[in-house]
């Protein structure tokens, strides 16, 4: 039987095992570490690297999506919300999968500038990893050549809606561009169509990355 052990977090290092072998399965007992290095209860292998958990982690609990705009520009107002969640799952090591789903059936405020939306759960993105791009400046092209290739979502508004792909802005938030070539218009919700100051609008996203 594995042994049971209270790991402080997925790094080699975590007490109370400084220097496990590879290979190493452990029962975790007790929640700890945050964002990409924290453990709940479960089996864990250690890869070499870092503790891996062996069985499928559930959803996190749901909590409020959270907007805002980068500096020198004003954060959107939600309006009347019907469904307005975003949840995480570990899905093995430092991999991640997140789910946004927002619907707004009353307008709020426009704000200025580009929409950032934030990884939930104190979670960031590893900007070593593959994919994961770090896009502050202009968008356009470049932010769709950096986007994020695992993301998946759909955009609304009354009468039309658009497909839309995920690319990082920092460490902690990400931009959702609409998956047509152009320019700053195009971005989630800088489209005069795809704002929160309209009466019914919404987005559903669900992406995967490696967090740090």
């Amino acid at each position: 039987m594995p042994p049971r052990v209270a790991l402080t977090s997925k790094t080699g290092t975590s007490s109370p095992i400084a220097s496990p072998q590879t290979g190493l399965i452990v029962y975790k007992t007790v929640t700890a570490g945050t964002g990409g290095a924290a453990v709940t209860p479960g089996y864990y292998y250690f890869n070499g690297t870092i503790w891996t958990r062996m069985d499928p982690e559930g959803w996190s609990t749901g909590v409020p999506v959270t907007f805002g705009a980068p500096s020198g520009s004003t954060a959107p107002t939600k309006g009347t919300t019907s469904i307005d969640y975003v949840r995480y799952k570990n899905i093995g090591g430092k991999e991640y999968e997140v789910e946004y789903n927002y619907v707004q059936n009353g307008s709020g405020g426009a704000g200025s500038g580009d929409y950032l939306l934030t990884l939930p759960g104190g979670l960031q993105f590893d900007f070593t990893a593959l994919g994961q791009t770090a896009n502050t400046g202009a968008a356009g092209y470049n932010a769709i050549i950096n986007k994020l290739l695992s993301s998946d979502g759909d955009l609304f508004y009354n009468g039309g809606h658009n497909s839309a792909t995920v690319f990082p802005f920092d460490a902690t938030r990400f931009r959702i561009h609409k998956n047509n070539w152009g320019s700053v218009g195009e971005i989630f919700f800088n489209s005069s169509y795809y704002q929160l100051n309209n009466n019914t609008s919404g987005f559903k996203m669900t992406f995967k990355f490696k967090a740090l």
